[in-house]
């Protein structure tokens, strides 16, 4: 989507919820014969959620993930959240 960010502003606009950038398609033969992997992948991006929300709480962590940030660095912008 070439004005993928102006719609995903939009959206944060008008709903307050930043969606989701990323999908996990699970083949329904593989969920078939293996209900437990749902369970399983849910499990493992809840930890890694935890494990960031820890890192953000870490004030001194050098990287902190920010959307839309390589489009504020790229047009030379100096705030770092819409609106600002």
């Amino acid at each position: 989507m070439p004005n993928y960010r102006e719609l995903e502003l939009d959206f944060f606009e008008r709903t307050g919820i930043y969606s989701i950038m990323h999908t996990l398609p699970i083949r329904r033969d593989v969920y078939g014969e293996s209900r437990w992997i749902a369970r399983n992948l849910m499990t493992a991006f809840e930890e890694a959620k935890a494990k960031m929300v820890e890192r953000l709480s870490d004030f001194n962590v050098a990287r902190i993930p920010m959307p839309w940030m390589q489009d504020r660095l790229r047009s030379g912008k100096t705030a770092i959240f819409p609106g600002e």
